[in-house]
């Protein structure tokens, strides 16, 4: 991660959350499989895998929802709220209340991306990706994500 500052981590429904990386414990992945044929994104990748430690220092940093907040993570137009986990430590939750991680961008200090990993999918449904788990312990929580 020479250059990366940030990891954004992008669900299926275009919410995402930007995640310096003093708080990522650890980030491994499978081997890098380039995505070609026209992709939107530049340095685009398939990997067989990803494992993702997190910090966080209080319980508080994990409870968001999405019903009882007004403070939506959508990625409407003009949306005032920001998706930074500096700005917003309790949006970390986001990541508890639905397994839908579709790709993680590396980005640099502008935020500029670096490199795209994209996640394996459990194909036989399009909104919840059943090949992630999370195991939390105390002040980090570790995001996996492999078939079975």
């Amino acid at each position: 991660m020479d250059n990366t500052k940030y990891i954004e981590v992008v669900f299926e429904n275009c919410e995402s959350i930007v995640i310096p990386t003093e708080r990522v414990l650890g980030l491994t992945y499978g081997e890098l499989t380039p995505i070609k044929d026209d992709h939107p994104l530049e340095n685009s990748y398939h990997s067989s895998r990803l494992d993702l430690e997190i910090s966080y220092t209080q319980q508080t940093e994990l409870e968001y929802s999405p019903t009882e907040n007004d403070d939506l993570l959508g990625a409407y137009i003009n949306n005032p709220s920001s998706n930074k986990v500096e700005d917003r430590p309790n949006i970390l939750g986001r990541l508890f209340n639905y397994h839908d991680i579709m790709y993680i961008q590396l980005l640099d200090t502008d935020e500029k991306p670096l490199k795209n990993i994209y996640v394996p999918w459990y194909e036989e449904d399009q909104d919840d990706n059943r090949y992630m788990k999370i195991h939390k312990e105390e002040g980090s929580f570790t995001i996996e994500i492999k078939p079975e």
